[in-house]
């Protein structure tokens, strides 16, 4: 069910627009230069016209304005994949240890696409989380998007390991499509500091160049391991070189001198 569900949702009508395994397309239809759909792009892109999902912003607009909704709230998209996904993992940690080569493989793609359908009900839930905290500015809603986006990232990473055991990365697609997990990674960690920053993004150049990290707070990955996602300036912050005027976050950071050592 995590396939139907999560595209039912965020629809791409060619694989060249959706690549569910690799949250990715070409970058023209992604909006983003690596062609990962971003917390942004599961706000703004619609769903499968056959379905009766209610797109983020449509969602949103009903709730603000206090009117009914007919159809499978991104709330209730979000609960099913969290309990199709909990329930496979559930039976899947009463399967004695597989010794045969081909049952074991066929195990290790049911938990990967439990730990992806886990990843893609906390990413829709923090992008509706976000898109309510865009239109009313209720701290509760940035607060909760950051948590699930950071629950995300974690299971990003329980489905990437699990499945990197099991096929080749990258993978170069059909339609132009370069998938790599492991480079998508920086990717998925942005979304983090999207959530942080609560705001839409002017494109404008941040005036300062004091090196932000931003992680799962639970990980256990050294700092050199990080990667530079957002550089803070004393008017604001600067995220892929699009600047939020104004924010204070409480995240670490270090002097510019140190991004080279950061980097290695």
């Amino acid at each position: 069910m995590v396939y139907p569900l999560t595209t039912g949702f965020h629809w791409g009508s060619l694989d060249f627009r959706w690549y569910i395994e690799g949250c990715c397309s070409i970058p023209s239809y992604a909006n983003t230069d690596s062609g990962f759909h971003d917390i942004n792009r599961f706000i703004t892109l619609g769903t499968h016209p056959g379905t009766d999902n209610i797109a983020i912003p449509d969602y949103v607009e009903a709730v603000s304005s206090g009117r009914e909704m007919e159809g499978t709230t991104p709330i209730q998209v979000s609960q099913t994949l969290h309990a199709c996904s909990d329930k496979a993992l559930q039976i899947f940690n009463q399967f004695p240890m597989a010794a045969e080569k081909e049952l074991k493989r066929t195990l290790g793609d049911i938990r990967a696409m439990a730990y992806m359908g886990k990843y893609y009900a906390h990413k829709i839930r923090g992008a509706t989380e976000l898109a309510l905290y865009r239109n009313n500015k209720k701290e509760q809603h940035r607060s909760r998007a950051v948590d699930e986006m950071t629950q995300a990232a974690s299971y990003w990473d329980l489905y990437t390991n699990t499945a990197l055991n099991q096929y080749h990365n990258p993978i170069d697609l059909n339609r132009n499509i370069l998938v790599d997990w492991q480079a998508l990674r920086k990717d998925v960690q942005k979304d983090i500091a999207i959530a942080i920053a609560g705001a839409d993004f002017p494109q404008e150049m941040a005036p300062e160049n004091t090196v932000l990290f931003i992680r799962n707070p639970d990980s256990d990955r050294a700092q050199h391991d990080l990667n530079i996602i957002a550089v803070l300036g004393t008017k604001g912050i600067s995220i892929d070189g699009r600047f939020i005027p104004g924010l204070g976050l409480n995240v670490q950071t270090v002097d510019p001198g140190s991004a080279d050592e950061a980097r290695k």
